[in-house]
């Protein structure tokens, strides 16, 4: 049986049945089916949108009453959902990974599950952080000069740690971890023993703490005594005084003392230990005994070696020829000739003006036998 559409829809009805007879049934209850709703609501209403990225978000607006309003990200996913009052009021919560200045969109969805057109939105930008951080503590400062430094502490977790020299120079720094604890490592080379240092922190927006002093470690004494220096040559100088050389302690100073311990000369051996000291004219004499000894850098004395000034000092000569019989050159320091002694000095040199006056009178009777024997 068909009905007119002016029935409407949901409309309540009855039905009757008659015979032949006219004989009229009990009625029947019944009700014209609802329409089907294919409209969408409007689009929701965005009203507010508050929080930050640490406690996350609330969205607030109103919508058709009973719908469904869902936030979604940018990526289209729904990270938050709620249903509109009576009045149609809604408030959505956000979780804080969504984060500070994200754009995201609300859509309604009736009854009917017709979806509204989506609202755009943006969640609001985190207020500046202008607190800066608790001064970081420094529990421990290990090491030494030689191998360097580690600084340990606690600072706010995520904060950079820096330490600084006496002059401001950041030296090292580090990240807290999320328990506040940080560990910086000094290098080698980067300060020394026993020096004043800061450290301080630096959070995420830059905020810096107050400088919390420290101290590096003062380096074990060394309390190891060098050896004896070794000397392995004395010669004189054109100067009339002494040259003498030898090797002790790489980077120690050796001192040279006479009998009455007198200091008559001193320097510092090199890298490979070894040292030359010059001795002035006059300060010593042929036949003195001297005592050298090497202090190192935590000054620690060896014990004394002995060495002597020699009674004649030989001038190298050098044999040309391939016999090796021929004087070829003295040193230049005697082509300026000798100087005598005056009487009583103990220093006497006519010894020596006598041993080349003879070498050379030898060298030149070989030199006419070797020709007289070239000619035979």
């Amino acid at each position: 049986m068909s009905l007119p559409g002016s029935v409407g829809a949901n409309a309540d009805i009855t039905a009757t049945a008659t015979d032949a007879a006219g004989n009229v049934s009990a009625p029947t209850a019944g009700k014209t089916p609802a329409d089907a709703d294919t409209t969408a609501p409007d689009a929701p209403v965005i009203t507010d949108i508050t929080g930050n990225s640490t406690d996350g978000y609330v969205v607030k607006g109103t919508a058709e009453p009973g719908s469904k309003v869902e936030i979604k990200d940018s990526t289209g996913a729904v990270i938050g959902s709620a249903t509109a009052d009576g009045s149609g009021n809604y408030s959505v919560s956000l979780p804080a990974s969504v984060g500070a200045n994200a754009d995201i969109t609300a859509t309604a969805t009736d009854a009917a599950g017709n979806v509204s057109t989506p609202t755009s939105g943006k969640t609001p930008a985190d207020p500046k952080d202008t607190t800066a951080p608790d001064a970081p503590t420094i529990t421990n400062v290990t090491g030494n000069s030689t191998k360097g430094y580690v600084v340990t502490g606690k600072a706010e977790a995520g904060s950079t740690v820096e330490i600084k020299d006496g002059s401001g120079k950041v030296i090292g720094s580090a990240k807290a971890d999320s328990s506040g604890n940080y560990s910086v490592t000094l290098p080698k080379g980067s300060i020394g023993a026993n020096v004043d240092i800061t450290a301080i922190a630096i959070d995420a927006a830059g905020n810096v703490s107050a400088p919390t002093p420290g101290k590096t470690p003062a380096d074990p004494k060394d309390t190891t005594v060098p050896d004896s220096p070794k000397v392995t040559d004395v010669t004189k100088n054109p100067d009339g005084g002494y040259d003498v050389g030898g090797t002790a302690e790489p980077g120690s100073t050796v001192t040279i003392t006479d009998g009455n311990g007198n200091v008559v000369g001193s320097g510092k051996t090199d890298d490979s230990g070894h040292f030359h000291v010059t001795l002035p004219a006059g300060s010593v004499k042929p036949g003195d005994i001297l005592n050298i000894t090497a202090t190192d850098a935590a000054g620690n004395e060896s014990a004394p070696s002995h060495f002597q000034i020699p009674a004649n000092t030989f001038v190298p000569v050098t044999f040309g020829g391939s016999s090796g019989q021929y004087l070829n050159t003295l040193p230049a320091s005697y082509a300026k000739g000798v100087n005598l002694p005056a009487t009583g000095e103990s220093d006497n040199t006519l010894p020596t003006v006598i041993g080349f006056s003879l070498l050379a009178f030898l060298s030149l009777l070989l030199t006419k036998l070797r020709r007289k024997k070239d000619v035979n």
